[in-house]
């Protein structure tokens, strides 16, 4: 009951700006409990807030230290984001399409590749993503892809 209330704690720090301190306490959780995937999933979430490349590198490490990580869709898109986030646009690319392989209909992935395909310049193949994109989000496409491209 104590990690969760402490996992708590520095999820709120991280919302309320607080990113240092959010981080601080979710390395020691981390370290106390590396197998727990929670944990690590908001440590790289916080470090990706964070955002400076030698944080977004601490995600990658982390989350290819953890044999676990592949298992989980969020773990992984938190992957994908921080390789983006550092300009591997080739890596970032195969990792949002490996997450759109076990999930066709993944809007975090699409928008993903929407950004990687952007980046190129390849405007045609970023079309079909733009397309899919619309396709899930129905009548309020724009608005939402809107807002996606600009969290990413």
């Amino acid at each position: 009951a104590m990690a969760l209330t402490r996992l708590n704690l520095a999820q709120l720090q991280l919302q309320e700006g607080d990113v240092e301190g959010g981080v601080a306490e979710l390395e020691a959780l981390h370290r106390a409990d590396p197998a727990n995937m929670g944990v690590l999933l908001y440590l790289c979430r916080g470090l990706a807030q964070r955002g400076n490349p030698d944080d977004l590198r601490a995600v990658l490490e982390r989350l290819s230290a953890s044999t676990e990580a592949a298992r989980y869709v969020d773990l992984q898109e938190c992957r994908a984001y921080a390789l983006f986030q550092l300009g591997e646009l080739d890596a970032a690319e195969a990792a949002f399409g490996e997450l759109l392989e076990s999930g066709p209909d993944n809007p975090f992935a699409i928008t993903g590749m929407i950004k990687v395909l952007g980046q190129r310049g390849d405007y045609d193949g970023m079309k079909a993503y733009v397309e899919r994109r619309q396709a899930l989000d129905g009548g309020d496409a724009v608005s939402a892809l809107q807002a996606d491209l600009s969290a990413l």
